[in-house]
């Protein structure tokens, strides 16, 4: 424990274990300053103009691939084109907060035709961001027009409406069937936008989100159902039993909302994407008596003086993927200015810790010293060894630790433990192989004669080495299967390096990610038990052979 603490509160060491608990804090920002300028569909946008009002209106929500509200920024400029060609703005905003965002406007002026109105909008959230620009297109409802846009991978069907019914008695099968068509109703002072979305959490538990725009110019709160089998829906249903067969999503007010709940041990197939106008009559327009698809069904509903407004539709849920930030965050740990910059300059100190620990007191005689008090030769070389390895196991944890608390604290997203795990078994494996060579070579020589060797050593396996095997592969030509020949022979290449663990860790750990790193040919060098009997013979032969020497070594310098 003495020789470990020594070892430790160096201050060579405790500089270098700042400098790459700084270094982990650092790639973390890195990894945001990533992610936040990836292209992504995280921001949604809805905008209106009501030319007779001349009210401008704009809302946006921030969302993660997981379907989870997040923090962002937005910004917007919106002008059109005089005849002249000369560019009119007619404003500009900013817009920031979590989750949603909106805000309205009185517009001065107006062109004379809406639609050429364009408006720019540039987004930014944790998860990534956007930049776009649409036109304002007319949508005629009830006699009026209002000209709308709107920015959203998800929401891609047109407006849908509403119908009214007299009482408390919902015609599910009606419902579905009218709204589609587009045909005259009475509640036409009144429509929405509306999509619904899976992600798949675990077996059996999904979060199921809901993105709707209701425009609505009574401002009635609306009820949002949803069932994933029309066929157990019955036909027609009392508005006081819509629980018994739909499941409560939430209240759905004007304006942009996202609803979001978690489903938890259910199963069902989602079928694939069909047309919403199902159960009619192709000539006549009206319904018939088939019965409702196996489709899910969504239902808004609120009530009014004059009975029950409804907008139904059959909705087939979009699955996200969820994964793809997760995959982003996973790429950038494991490469090259992550856990390559950690893994290539950090076995420098493993070489110094060998040197402070072997070579240098053993040059100046101190190790005969130290074994006058009541200590043996194995006493002194095991206890040293172990504080080295202990020192390379403190390291590597302080590193990933800064690192993943780091990256939870500014985006939120955080890998799995067995993750982590993965990486830090093969970067302390490599440490404490490199470190056991050192150790020996310390054990076989002193002062300069070490660092010369040791530096040599270092070298070539962090730089030489894969020079060699690349100039080997391209020597056996070159040709399709180039990357493919290169990534097998730097496999099978690395069982022979004392740093090689480093290199399986990376790929065992994107493979777990479902990250794609190699073809079959190139995976089927990379063996499990070969990997742990490398870095085991790596660490166990030379502190062996070292200790052989050390037994019978001279130490007085």
């Amino acid at each position: 424990f003495y020789d470990f603490k020594r070892g430790l509160l160096r201050p060579s060491i405790l500089i270098a274990l700042v400098i790459f608990m700084l270094a982990g804090v650092g790639f973390a920002y890195l990894i945001t300053g990533t992610l936040a300028t990836t292209p992504s569909s995280s921001t949604i946008v809805y905008s209106s103009i009501d030319p007779e009002s001349k009210l401008f209106s704009i809302e946006a929500l921030f969302i993660t691939p997981e379907l989870e509200l997040t923090q962002g920024a937005l910004s917007y400029s919106l002008y059109y084109y005089a005849s002249g060609g000369s560019r009119i703005a007619l404003t500009t905003g900013a817009l920031q907060g979590v989750g949603k965002v909106s805000e309205t406007k009185f517009l001065s002026e107006l062109p004379s035709q809406p639609s050429q109105i364009f408006i720019e909008l540039e987004a930014t959230t944790k998860v990534g961001s956007y930049r776009a620009g649409y036109y304002y297109m007319p949508f005629n409802y009830n006699n009026k027009t209002i000209y709308m846009t709107y920015s959203s991978q998800y929401i891609t069907a047109p407006g849908r409406f509403f119908n009214c019914f007299n009482g408390t008695t919902i015609p599910v099968k009606e419902a579905v069937s009218i709204i589609p068509t587009g045909q005259p109703e009475s509640c036409g002072d009144r429509f929405y936008l509306a999509s619904f979305l899976l992600a798949n959490l675990s077996q059996g538990s999904y979060r199921f989100a809901s993105i709707i725009f209701l425009h609505d110019e009574d401002n009635l709160t609306y009820d949002l159902y949803f069932a994933f089998n029309a066929t157990q829906v019955p036909s027609s249903i009392d508005y006081t039993q819509l629980n018994s067969s739909f499941i409560y999503i939430g209240q759905v007010k004007p304006g942009l909302s996202f609803l979001e709940t978690r489903l938890e041990n259910i199963s069902f197939t989602l079928p694939k994407f069909t047309p919403l106008v199902t159960g009619l009559a192709e000539q006549s327009g009206e319904a018939t008596n088939q019965s409702l698809p196996p489709e899910p069904v969504a239902i808004l509903v609120s009530r009014s003086q004059h009975g029950l407004i409804v907008g139904a539709t059959i909705a087939v849920p979009q699955m996200v993927d969820t994964s793809a930030t997760r995959k982003l965050v996973a790429n950038a740990i494991a490469g090259q200015s992550g856990l390559g910059l950690f893994s290539t300059f950090y076995p420098v100190l493993m070489l110094y810790l060998a040197y402070v620990y072997i070579a240098k007191p053993r040059s100046a005689g101190a190790l005969e010293f130290l074994l006058a008090r009541p200590l043996t030769r194995l006493d002194l070389y095991t206890t040293r060894f172990i504080s080295g390895v202990l020192v390379a196991l403190a390291s590597t944890g302080l590193f990933f630790a800064s690192t993943s608390l780091t990256l939870y604290v500014l985006t939120g997203i955080s890998l799995d433990f067995y993750s982590y795990l993965i990486l830090f078994a093969g970067v302390t494996a490599s440490l404490v192989a490199f470190y056991s060579v050192c150790y020996a070579i310390a054990a076989f020589t002193r002062g300069g004669s070490y660092l010369a060797l040791s530096i040599f050593i270092y070298l070539f396996y962090t730089i030489g080495y894969p020079l060699i095997m690349y100039f080997v592969t391209i020597s056996q030509g070159i040709g399709p299967g180039l990357g493919e020949a290169l990534a097998r022979n730097t496999y099978m290449a690395q069982y022979f390096s004392p740093l090689g663990a480093t290199s399986f860790a990376q790929y065992y750990f994107l493979s777990y990610n479902n990250i794609t790193i190699i073809g079959e040919g190139a995976a089927s060098v990379v063996n499990i038990w070969f990997v742990v009997a490398s870095a085991l013979s790596w660490i166990i032969v030379p502190v062996t052979m070292g200790w052989l020497v050390f037994k019978r070594a001279n130490l007085l310098g």
